[in-house]
Protein backbone atom coordinates (compact mmCIF):
# COMPACT_ATOMS: atom_id res chain seq x y z
CA UNK A 1 0.00 0.00 0.00
CA UNK A 2 1.23 3.46 -0.86
CA UNK A 3 1.49 6.32 1.60
CA UNK A 4 1.18 9.99 0.69
CA UNK A 5 2.86 12.57 2.91
CA UNK A 6 2.64 16.33 2.57
CA UNK A 7 5.56 18.57 3.41
CA UNK A 8 6.45 22.22 3.11
CA UNK A 9 9.53 23.26 1.19
CA UNK A 10 11.88 25.97 2.42
CA UNK A 11 10.19 28.42 0.06
CA UNK A 12 6.78 27.69 1.62
CA UNK A 13 5.31 25.61 -1.20
CA UNK A 14 3.62 22.29 -0.47
CA UNK A 15 4.75 19.05 -2.09
CA UNK A 16 3.38 15.55 -1.77
CA UNK A 17 5.62 12.51 -1.47
CA UNK A 18 4.38 9.06 -2.43
CA UNK A 19 6.17 6.13 -0.83
CA UNK A 20 5.51 2.51 -1.76
CA UNK A 21 6.92 0.00 0.71
CA UNK A 22 6.56 -3.71 0.23
CA UNK A 23 8.35 -6.54 1.95
CA UNK A 24 11.30 -7.88 -0.08
CA UNK A 25 11.14 -5.05 -2.65
CA UNK A 26 13.06 -1.79 -2.78
CA UNK A 27 11.34 1.33 -1.50
CA UNK A 28 9.95 3.60 -4.22
CA UNK A 29 9.23 7.29 -3.67
CA UNK A 30 8.10 10.11 -5.94
CA UNK A 31 7.36 13.77 -5.25
CA UNK A 32 4.48 15.74 -6.76
CA UNK A 33 3.25 19.33 -6.58
CA UNK A 34 -0.41 18.44 -6.09
CA UNK A 35 -2.13 15.76 -4.07
CA UNK A 36 -4.30 15.00 -7.09
CA UNK A 37 -1.21 14.16 -9.18
CA UNK A 38 0.15 11.98 -6.38
CA UNK A 39 -3.09 10.01 -6.03
CA UNK A 40 -3.38 9.57 -9.80
CA UNK A 41 0.20 8.27 -9.99
CA UNK A 42 -0.50 5.79 -7.18
CA UNK A 43 -3.64 4.53 -8.92
CA UNK A 44 -1.77 4.08 -12.20
CA UNK A 45 1.50 2.63 -10.92
CA UNK A 46 1.26 0.97 -7.51
CA UNK A 47 -0.08 -2.38 -8.70
CA UNK A 48 2.36 -2.48 -11.63
CA UNK A 49 5.27 -1.79 -9.26
CA UNK A 50 4.21 -4.59 -6.93
CA UNK A 51 3.97 -7.05 -9.85
CA UNK A 52 7.32 -6.12 -11.45
CA UNK A 53 9.53 -3.89 -9.27
CA UNK A 54 12.61 -4.42 -11.47
CA UNK A 55 10.95 -2.54 -14.34
CA UNK A 56 10.35 0.47 -12.10
CA UNK A 57 13.85 0.40 -10.64
CA UNK A 58 15.29 0.54 -14.16
CA UNK A 59 12.99 3.41 -15.21
CA UNK A 60 12.88 5.13 -11.83
CA UNK A 61 15.51 7.76 -12.56
CA UNK A 62 13.92 8.90 -15.80
CA UNK A 63 10.48 9.19 -14.18
CA UNK A 64 11.89 11.30 -11.33
CA UNK A 65 13.75 13.50 -13.80
CA UNK A 66 10.55 14.11 -15.76
CA UNK A 67 8.70 15.09 -12.57
CA UNK A 68 11.52 17.40 -11.46
CA UNK A 69 11.64 19.18 -14.81
CA UNK A 70 7.86 19.57 -14.75
CA UNK A 71 8.04 21.25 -11.32
CA UNK A 72 10.89 23.54 -12.43
CA UNK A 73 9.00 24.54 -15.57
CA UNK A 74 5.88 25.37 -13.54
CA UNK A 75 7.91 27.57 -11.17
CA UNK A 76 9.45 29.50 -14.07
CA UNK A 77 6.01 30.15 -15.57
CA UNK A 78 4.85 32.02 -12.47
Amino acid sequence: MASIFSRTNKNGSMVYRVIIRRKNTPLLSMTFETEKDAKKWVEDHEEKYIIDPTFYIENYKSERLIQRRKREFNRKKI
